[in-house]
């Protein structure tokens, strides 16, 4: 049988209008701000406060990225002088400490969600000023019920606040991972099989539910690197928003610019939750 090559070609340029589509909406998108703030606008008197604070960061692999990004901004900031301790030891909550520990399981939220809780539950709570954890971009796929995860998360977090109201706990959007490239990545994004729909939906669910005081947008940062606009491609009509090539090393973890780059914007959090 002889193939009409030009309607296989106009098949083609049919599925790539649908893709990129023209104009559209954003994925149920809730628009936020980031911070323009750096760490030099900061007073010396707020780094030693944050300094004197006791924190807790429940993570996987990008928040030891994130952790490393912390240890080089103190090289630059003489009176940031965070105590980090990989630790989930309560009785190291004696004194400030800026405590991180792995907790729960890759490509499992809701484990991370029991594991944390099981960590506040254990007297972390009492001792902690700040406490926060972050899912990772694994622990959200298109084959994800977000919605079930979502209310898991906020019941649980709910209820720690409940019990501990002067504890300040940050929630953290997922991370997000740059645009699929080549046949399968055009595919995916064809077929509404693209991993980072279910994460901007999932993060865009976080953003309408708490404060933007409350709320430490990683996605956006992820998505909105210094002096850019932010990172997103078309598909079916819509933009799906990505991490920046430019602070990644393989298409999900941060590379040394990027982890500085977060963990800068992440410090700015914490010195504003201070005087919230």
């Amino acid at each position: 049988m002889k193939v009409d090559f030009r309607h296989t070609r106009w098949l083609a340029y049919f599925a790539i209008f649908l893709v990129l589509g023209c104009g559209g909406d954003n994925l149920n998108y809730v628009p936020m701000n980031t911070s323009s703030k750096t760490l030099k606008q900061i007073p010396d008197s707020l780094l030693k406060s944050l300094s004197g604070k006791k924190i807790f960061f429940g993570h996987q692999s990008v928040g030891y990225e994130i952790i490393g990004g912390v240890s080089q901004l103190m090289k630059d900031y003489p009176d940031l002088q965070l105590n980090i301790v990989e630790t989930r030891d309560t009785s190291d909550f004696n004194q400030a400490v800026f405590a991180h520990s792995r907790i729960g399981k890759n490509r499992h939220p809701e484990l991370k969600i029991l594991d944390f809780c099981s960590i506040m539950n254990g007297g972390m709570a009492q001792k902690a000023d700040i406490v926060f954890f972050k899912f990772c971009f694994v622990d959200v796929d298109r084959n994800t019920d977000i919605e079930r995860i979502f209310n898991e998360y906020i019941a649980k977090t709910r209820e720690i606040q409940n019990l501990n109201p002067d504890l300040k706990i940050i929630h953290l959007t997922v991370p997000v991972r740059v645009k699929p490239d080549g046949f399968k990545g055009f595919l995916n994004r064809v077929l509404l099989r693209d991993h980072n729909i279910n994460r901007n939906n999932f993060n865009n669910m976080l953003r309408k539910h708490f404060p933007p005081q409350d709320l430490f947008d990683l996605a956006l940062y992820e998505s909105r690197s210094v002096n850019k606009e932010r990172i997103s491609y078309k598909m079916w009509g819509t933009q799906v928003f990505s991490l920046d090539p430019d602070i990644t090393y393989d298409g999900g973890h941060l590379n040394d610019k990027g982890a500085r780059y977060i963990a800068e914007k992440l410090l700015i959090k914490l010195i504003d939750s201070l005087q919230e």
